[in-house]
């Protein structure tokens, strides 16, 4: 029973093997730029200064349990939509613990959108 199963599996990574190249481009619209600007542990003032204009200061932060985001940054994109990417601080060290992108429209990036 597990051998069609492989089989299913193969197939499904040869197609991806064969389709990633081409997307890679095509979903690397700023993103890698983005992520390749932010350190782990970077205070919300250093993401405000190193992305300028780009970046939006929220008061107040969302909270989002062990973190809150304090800083995001909208009209990026990835894959050719648009998203928002909320840098989430590290409550006990106040220093950047995750960046989440979200597609927005809806729950914490709600209040974006509208903005």
């Amino acid at each position: 029973m597990a051998f069609p199963f492989f089989l299913r599996f193969l197939r499904v990574a040869a197609a991806l093997a064969i389709l990633a190249p081409g997307q890679s481009s095509f979903a690397s619209d700023g993103i890698e730029q983005l992520l390749q600007q932010t350190h782990w542990g970077e205070s919300s003032n250093e993401l405000l200064h190193q992305f300028g204009a780009e970046a939006m200061r929220l008061r107040p932060a969302l909270d989002f349990g062990d973190t809150y985001a304090d800083v995001v940054l909208q009209g990026q994109t990835l894959g050719g939509v648009p998203i928002i990417a909320f840098f989430q601080m590290d409550k006990a060290t106040t220093g950047l613990k995750r960046a989440r992108l979200s597609r927005g429209g809806g729950g914490a990036a709600r209040r974006l959108w509208q903005a």
